[in-house]
């Protein structure tokens, strides 16, 4: 699966990095290339409870086999949280 950022900017293999919620900035979702020692914002959101929302989103996006996720920008996570029954 890839990981395209919210600025489109970013088609990040997800096998090959370390997605997070940064504990600094818990309202981004970070990616980290060790490889090349390289860290990138993909996400930012309103509040740390909706970065986390989207790492579990990201998760059931690999398990379910999807070739992409795009990461949906700060506005579209109440819609999303709505469109599946959860709290908005």
């Amino acid at each position: 699966m890839r990981i395209i950022s919210q600025d489109g900017k970013f088609d990040i293999p997800y096998d090959s990095v370390l997605v997070y919620v940064s504990s600094v900035f818990p309202k981004e979702i970070h990616v980290d290339f060790v490889a090349y020692r390289a860290t990138y914002i993909v996400g930012q959101y309103d509040s740390e409870e909706d970065a986390l929302y989207v790492m579990d989103c990201i998760r059931h996006s690999k398990m379910e086999g999807y070739e992409y996720f795009f990461m949906p920008s700060a506005d579209s996570i109440p819609v999303w949280r709505k469109n599946k029954g959860g709290e908005e």
